[in-house]
């Protein structure tokens, strides 16, 4: 069964890529994580709110995960 098709697939959000993650990191905070990981969390999760943040979830593809992982390569390289 493709992934659209399941029937307890949760319906899609209205958050973007950005709003989504920095939500996910503000439950990342101390004294659950520390605070050397959780700066490197916050450079890290830079660059994909830079380069995919106003994506809705909803209509995130695998392609532009690759493409952005693809232009970091490039640079870091």
């Amino acid at each position: 069964m493709a992934y659209r098709e399941d029937p307890h697939r949760k319906p899609p959000t209205d958050k973007t890529v950005e709003t989504f993650l920095i939500e996910w990191l503000e439950t990342m905070q101390p004294p659950r994580t520390r605070p050397s990981t959780l700066r490197g969390y916050r450079q890290k999760l830079g660059y994909v709110i830079d380069g995919l943040g106003p994506r809705p979830l909803r209509s995130l593809t695998t392609q532009e995960i690759e493409c952005l992982y693809g232009r970091l390569g490039a640079q870091l390289c």
